[in-house]
């Protein structure tokens, strides 16, 4: 039987200093990383940027994804020195947040606020299937190519109507923007890993991301950006599974209420319905009352198709409404 070399490696015995003397190798380097003079330049810019200074007015952050050399520099800067100390040791932990699924990684590098600087790489998967669905996320975007090729779409969208495409093919050097919930970017074809210097900043209060049909435009779902918000749907949902009914008043009143995120007033409708179906209907009838309420029209369309799909809801909003209000 064959075993690879790694695999006999990980099957020695070795002291857990091993690994914890592994792990404070990283961590020192990534500290002195962090407090040299050229990264807390670009941390003290990423901040005024995050707070809603124009990219233009933050030179070192701009630079950094807008001239290769220098993306180059600053991601060497700290990976040359930290591969080193990694590389043996099998089950060492690179000290920042990082996220992998198959064909692609995303490392965390500077973070302030509401703005993001990471290193996103992407391995060849052997496809170049074009998908017929796109994501877009109210979000400010800078790219530049560290190294690699590929190629892909830049996308932009307009309400009803179709998603406009712009083939593109990358190599390094290259730079991708993109601005707000119109405008997106997919790679589909990656013939040489993709290494990305990527930053993001996102609005206050981000509009909902939608994944859309490029062929006709149309909206298949849509997702709240708040991390506030989708705490809230989470919620409501844990309410509607546990058959919370106590909680009906407060899930009515988070329903209608104008000023909480929208994706969290629907889920509040959905699990009122499942909680009281008589209290969901009137919810339901009241939301569709109010022409300038962006719910009236999904609430509308929702109620009809429940009444004539479900005729015995007609006899249950006859019946007394279980939630006391």
């Amino acid at each position: 039987m064959h075993v690879h070399p790694v695999i006999a490696r990980l099957r020695i015995p070795k002291p857990p200093q091993t690994r914890i003397s592994a792990i404070e190798s990283a961590k020192a380097v990534h500290h002195s990383w962090l407090v040299s003079q050229d990264v807390r330049r670009v941390q003290r810019d990423l901040v005024r940027y995050a707070a809603g200074a124009e990219l233009a007015d933050c030179s070192a952050l701009g630079l950094l994804v807008s001239d290769h050399r220098s993306a180059c520099r600053f991601a060497n800067s700290l990976f040359e020195r930290i591969v080193a100390v990694l590389r043996d040791r099998e089950l060492a932990e690179a000290p920042f947040r990082f996220q992998v699924s198959q064909g692609l990684a995303t490392i965390r590098l500077l973070a302030a606020n509401r703005a993001r600087l990471n290193l996103v790489a992407y391995e060849p998967l052997g496809t170049d299937h074009a998908p017929d669905t796109a994501l877009f996320a109210d979000r400010e975007a800078h790219e530049i190519i560290v190294s690699g090729q590929g190629t892909g779409w830049e996308l932009e969208r307009a309400a009803s109507s179709r998603v406009q495409i712009h083939k593109r093919q990358w190599s390094e050097g290259d730079t991708i923007t993109t601005q707000t919930a119109t405008e997106a970017r997919q790679i589909l074809l990656v013939t040489r890993s993709l290494l990305i210097l990527q930053l993001v900043r996102e609005p206050a209060k981000p509009r909902p991301t939608c994944l859309v049909q490029i062929s006709s435009g149309e909206v298949l779902q849509t997702a709240s950006a708040d991390k506030s918000a989708s705490q809230a749907v989470m919620a409501l949902g844990v309410l509607g599974a546990m058959k919370a009914e106590q909680s009906c008043e407060a899930i009515r009143a988070t329903a209608l209420n104008r000023e909480e995120d929208v994706e969290v007033r629907w889920e509040a409708a959905r699990q009122l319905l499942g909680l009281d179906a008589k209290a969901g209907l009137t919810v339901l009838t009241r939301l569709s009352q109010l022409s300038d309420d962006p719910l009236s029209a999904p609430a509308k369309a929702l109620r009809t198709q429940l009444m004539a799909a479900q005729p015995e809801l007609t006899a249950a909003m006859k019946e007394p409404v279980s939630c006391p209000w």
